[in-house]
């Protein structure tokens, strides 16, 4: 690490780098059904899309936090209002409801579109025209404004304030999800949230093979061997170079008030844990039933860092197998630019690497060595807790 560089300045960033070998698969596919690809390098590369890595971690998160600390992302907004309504208003009918509703997701700045399904009390319900992402805890103030609308919205929102404290309602108490990925609402640009992750395309760190798989389908009933369904999918087998960003001071920034827990971690402590956890760990679903790709990245760093830093170009050349794979170059081309880069630009303040495998072995240098990946968010989230902590004393 070159301290002069960092000297005087302070951690704001939490960068993962990830490389993550993925065997026979497509997890992401563009228009044709093909397997994503890039030019890098000169050389043709898989690709996964970053949209495609985020909703998988998204998904991921409702294995690791509660449902209040999350996020819905629909077009049936005053539906979900509306339902949530329901349990606060027993006395009022679902018409009136469904109007309540319609009303205070409108004053919060979300314009609704035509009805395209009901709620769960059976009333037709109008949707946004476009997705929009709420958390649970926004979702839930606005039922309870809703509720106190009561069966005359229309007179109740007429009053400045209180379309002032919809909009309020709406643009705090940001979920997890949303604090990480952000949200923009076009119409109401007071209600976007600028995301606080950045994530990389991830790339092949080798020349792309992409290869054929010839299949056909038989009529159990038919009584012969003739398919009945004859066709071709797209598939390859990558190890990929993964990346990814995270603002500390923009995520405490985009969080709202969420539940403590007995646990004892903070709002942020579980955001900063749960991200590490889910990006590591998630995968994206395309073509899984048929090609079951459910790997772990042999190489996980993170780390503290003033700024952002990518390590990409260390595979601006693409590596080449040694004794027949590509994790142990990967591991030494990473191990290599990374020491190069961070001496001539600094940086670094702190890494942490999990490894697997005795090919990961160049990649020792790298960072202290964790024996899981529990210890290595653990140890990554209590430094960035501390220095964001020190920073506001």
């Amino acid at each position: 690490m070159n301290t002069a560089t960092t000297a005087g300045r302070r951690a704001r960033f939490l960068d993962l780098h990830l490389l993550h070998t993925l065997p026979s698969h497509g997890v992401n596919r563009d228009d044709t059904g093909a397997p994503k690809s890039a030019q890098f390098g000169g050389v043709e590369r898989a690709r996964v899309s970053s949209q495609a890595w985020k909703r998988a971690t998204r998904t991921y998160f409702a294995q690791l936090l509660d449902p209040a600390e999350l996020g819905v992302r629909t077009v049936h907004l005053a539906a979900a209002v509306a339902d949530r309504l329901a349990l606060l208003t027993p006395g009022l009918d679902d018409a009136a409801r469904a109007l309540a509703a319609q009303h205070t997701v409108t004053a919060a700045g979300i314009t609704l579109d035509k009805p395209k399904r009901s709620s769960a009390s059976g009333t037709e319900l109008p949707t946004a025209k476009a997705l929009a992402f709420l958390s649970a805890a926004q979702l839930d103030a606005l039922a309870a404004l809703a509720a106190e609308a009561g069966a005359d919205p229309a007179a109740f929102f007429k009053h400045k304030t209180n379309g002032q404290r919809a909009q309020h309602l709406a643009a705090t108490a940001h979920s997890v999800d949303i604090a990480l990925f952000g949200r923009m609402v076009a119409e109401s640009p007071e209600l976007s949230v600028d995301a606080a992750v950045q994530v990389a395309q991830a790339i092949g760190v080798h020349a792309l093979e992409a290869e054929l798989d010839y299949f056909t389908a038989l009529d159990d009933l038919a009584g012969q061997a003739a398919a009945t369904m004859i066709g071709t999918r797209g598939f390859n087998s990558t190890t990929f170079y993964r990346y990814a960003s995270l603002n500390l001071d923009a995520l405490a920034a985009n969080l709202g008030r969420l539940p403590e827990h007995t646990e004892g971690r903070t709002p942020l402590e579980r955001a900063v844990a749960a991200w590490i956890t889910a990006f590591t760990s998630s995968m994206p679903t395309g073509q899984n039933s048929g090609t079951a790709p459910h790997t772990k990245p042999e190489v996980v760093l993170a780390q503290l860092r003033t700024e952002p830093a990518s390590y990409a170009a260390a595979f601006e050349e693409p590596v080449h197998p040694a004794a027949g794979g590509h994790i142990r170059p990967a591991c030494q081309a990473l191990a290599e630019h990374a020491a190069e880069r961070d001496a001539a630009y600094g940086g670094l303040v702190a890494s942490w690497l999990l490894r697997v495998g005795n090919a990961t072995e160049p990649a020792e240098p790298l960072g202290t060595r964790m024996a899981t990946l529990d210890e290595l968010a653990g140890a990554a989230t209590a430094a960035a807790a501390n220095h964001l902590a020190g920073a506001a004393a």
